[in-house]
């Protein structure tokens, strides 16, 4: 059986959700800017590249959150994988692993940038999974 997780990580331990995989992207960039993304000893799969905004409010009992992938989806060849894609306009948002509730407008601020096996609203624990912040700007 699969072990998947809610898109917005927030509860993951670091070690779990980084396992010894590492990502190179960039710290920051403007708002729909086209960005290239890069993991290395990834497990074999297919692997996404995923905007994430963390929107749960304090007291929340279900972690929310907003996504989109963007970018193709590339099977990771001898453990790396290379995405480029351009920062979506809009995310999808959705409370634990729910149906889409809504979206919301990519504005400045910080978002995690993800790579990993992607099912929306979901991520596979049974793959690599890599994130950092990334801070956007006009």
């Amino acid at each position: 059986m699969a072990c998947l997780v809610v898109v917005s990580l927030v509860a993951i331990p670091a070690a779990v959700a980084l396992a010894s995989s590492t990502m190179t992207a960039p710290a920051t960039a403007h708002l729909h800017a086209r960005i290239t993304a890069s993991a290395t000893d990834l497990k074999p799969g297919t692997y996404r590249l995923v905007l994430d905004k963390d929107t749960t409010k304090p007291g929340a009992g279900a972690p929310e959150g907003c996504a989109a992938a963007f970018g193709p989806a590339l099977k990771a060849q001898g453990g790396r994988v290379t995405i480029t894609g351009t920062i979506p306009a809009r995310l999808a948002c959705n409370s634990a692993a729910g149906p889409v509730e809504g979206y919301m407008t990519t504005t400045s601020g910080s978002y995690r940038l993800e790579i990993g096996d992607y099912q929306p609203p979901i991520f596979s624990l049974n793959q690599s999974f890599v994130a950092r912040t990334i801070h956007l700007t006009r």
